[in-house]
């Protein structure tokens, strides 16, 4: 099965020949894998519960948010928090639903994936 976590590796070592999915197009991983031109944009977004008083990314100071492993939006999350100082605990969840399923459960504030995904 391929996963967020494992995809990058699967293609480097010959398992697979091609990945079609949501990867992002990422300087760190141009050192490992080719992509094909793109031709979809998107960003970053978070799911937040509504009544949370979550509105962006600096109220997630000293707070636990969730995201899937082996993600640009984890490398992400982790650049953030070191840069503005934001003290994140992060969830790094096997896959998409464990990391929505932490947010539900009230194990994070936040679940942080790509635009469409979401």
């Amino acid at each position: 099965m391929v996963t967020s976590a494992n995809r990058i590796s699967y293609v480097v070592n010959h398992q697979i020949d091609l990945e079609c999915g949501p990867t992002a197009h990422i300087r760190d991983r141009e050192q490992l894998v080719a992509f094909s031109n793109s031709f979809f944009d998107y960003g970053i977004r978070m799911v937040v519960k509504r009544k949370s008083g979550i509105r962006n990314y600096a109220d997630f100071a000293g707070k636990t948010v969730s995201t899937t492993a082996g993600t640009s939006d984890e490398q992400l999350l982790r650049e953030l928090s070191l840069n503005r100082k934001l003290d994140l605990r992060i969830i790094s969840a096997k896959d998409h639903a464990e990391g929505f399923d932490a947010l539900k459960s009230g194990r994070a504030v936040a679940f942080v994936m790509d635009d469409p995904l979401l």
